[in-house]
This record gives structure tokens, sequence and C-alpha cells, in this order.
């Protein structure tokens, strides 16, 4: 199988936004061998394994599935929308760059990260699950291991070239864990509520996975709503996430309110404070249905802007 991917799209960018990946890889290793992803398909679970053909100008990945039975024509479908949304496949950086080229803000950044796509997880449910267990914990490497200690619990187990990866527990066996049962992997009783809930709503039909990814911005936050334990920032947030390049802002009338708002407004010179809506719908207006990229590439702008602090911090304690 082969998952073409809208140019530009250079996936080596990818790797340098580690929280992006779950505990257990090695992104030394992905470079070198292909991205590992379990999948949660239809009727089973499988291990994908993802190889960049290093072509930013005419992207794509191999899709293999190592030591399993092959793909019905129904499960390669799957696995194309799949691993389409994991890399996002459909979005278009081209068009993006084009937006916000006369941006003075944007468009340098965009420029000067041409081809970074996120990593996002295969649908709305994993999202979710990521969010809710990270969420309101500051260390890093602590939320990372919650998420894998759920994984491992519940979730398949695959082997591949000596690592263990671990899938998202499929909605039929979370539905049928007692929320207290995942405190003995770090989550508190109230979020072992939230994601079996959840996971129950899937199974029980409340929530259409299909409809909420491909629902406009106004009706994905408020179905995001009908969930416990998602909220504004939350909803917001999972937007972002979806193989697409437009978002929206719900709180732009109150940018105070709004983390993301409060993140890049003062790019522009606008006190997030203090804004005025009509100076925050200039700004917003410039890249209209570009909002996810916008978001993703400031954010990989702020990855890359600490890496480079932390190598000259690096060259500058050997000099001395």
């Amino acid at each position: 199988m082969f998952l073409a991917s809208k140019p530009p799209h250079d996936f080596t960018l990818t790797l340098d936004v580690t929280d992006y990946f779950e505990e257990e890889y090695d992104v030394e290793e992905i470079y070198e061998g292909g991205f590992a992803r379990p999948l949660r398909l239809s009727e089973r679970d499988v291990l994908v394994v993802a190889t960049f053909n290093e072509d930013p100008d005419a992207p794509g990945f191999t899709l293999s599935l190592p030591e399993q039975d092959a793909p019905s024509t129904e499960e390669q479908a799957e696995i194309m929308r799949g691993m389409g949304r994991v890399l996002g496949s459909e979005l278009d950086y081209d068009a993006f760059l084009e937006a916000v080229s006369d941006d003075p803000v944007l468009g340098p950044i965009a420029h000067r990260h041409v081809g970074f796509k996120r990593l996002s997880r295969a649908d709305f449910y994993e999202d979710t699950i990521r969010l809710v267990i990270r969420t309101r914990i500051a260390h890093e490497k602590t939320k990372r291991k919650m998420v894998r200690a759920v994984r491992e619990a519940y979730g398949t187990t695959f082997q591949w070239r000596g690592r263990s990866y671990f899938a998202y527990p499929r909605p039929e066996v979370l539905a049928e864990v007692d929320p207290a049962d995942l405190r003995d992997h770090g989550l508190s009783k109230r979020k072992g509520e939230y994601i079996t809930g959840l996971a129950k709503m899937v199974v029980d039909g409340e929530l259409d996975l299909a409809e909420i990814e491909l629902a406009d911005p106004q009706t994905f936050h408020d179905l995001a709503l009908t969930i416990r334990g998602v909220g504004p920032s939350s909803a917001q947030f999972l937007m972002l996430r979806r193989n697409r390049s437009d978002a929206a802002f719900m709180t732009r009338d109150d940018p105070g309110a709004s983390g993301l708002l409060r993140w890049f407004l003062p790019r522009y010179g606008i006190d997030p404070k203090e804004a005025d809506p009509e100076a925050v719908d200039a700004v917003l207006s410039r890249w209209e249905g570009f909002e996810a990229m916008v978001s993703h590439t400031l954010y990989y702008d702020h990855v890359i802007a600490d890496l480079e602090k932390a190598h000259q911090a690096a060259l500058d304690a050997q000099a001395t």
C-alpha cells in the first residue's frame, strides 16, 4: 500500500517534536527503519509500518503489515484512512503558504518550516483518551508513562524489531473496565470515568467517530462538549488534530479566555486581555480555512526555537 501525501511534506521535520510520539518510541529508530503504528480496524488490531519515501515534493509512505495476515480490501481502506489522519496526508502546505505569504508574522515562519506536518492519533477517540489522561499533569515523562500504561494494560501488544508497541484499547474493551481499576495506572477515578464513559458512547452509538471527523467546526465543538471530561479548551485542541486544515477559534470574541489566542495574538502586537474583537477578526481572517495549520506551525516554530537555545547553551558550556 502506498499513501500519498499532499506536498510539500517532510516527515523528518515531524521527528523533531518528541511529544508527538508515544513513550515506547525511539525517534532515531523511526528515521532509520520506519514508523511502526498499531492501528484499530473494525475486526482486529494491526501493526502498520510507514516508511517515508524521503521526497518532500512528491511525498508518500509505503505501508506494510510485517508478519501479519494481508489486509482485505475493506481493511486497506481503513488503514489508509487511519494512517492518513496520523500523518496529516490531507494537510495542504502549499495552499497554507499561499494563504499566509503576505502575513508579516506567519509568512516568514511558514516559509522557514516548509513541509512540516503535525502527527496525530488515528481518530478522535484515541486523541481524546490521550488528552484526558495528560490533562493537568505538568511532568511530560509522567504523562507519557500514564498513557502507555493504559494502552499496555488494555490494548493489543505488538512486537517488531525487538521493541513492544501498544495499541489504544478498543472501545468495547475499555467500556467494560471499572474506572477505579485505572488508579493502578496512575489515573484518578474521575479520569477513569471520563475515558470509560467515552468508550461506552462509541460502543452505544451515541458518538459517531466518522460524523465528528467530518463535522464543520461549530458542529464538532458542540459534539465534543457532550463528552464528559471535554471542556471548551479540550474541544478546541481536539478540533486542531483532524486531517484537515480548517478549524475555528470558538472564543474569538473573548481572546483572554483562549489559551491559543493568548499565545499568538501578542506576535501581532495585540494584548489578548484588552483585544478589540474587530482587531482579532482582522488577524484571523488573513488565514481563514487554515487555522489548524497555523497552530501546528507556530507550535513547531516554538519547539525549534527551544532546541536551538538548548544547542547553543551546550556549545557555550563546552567553550567555557
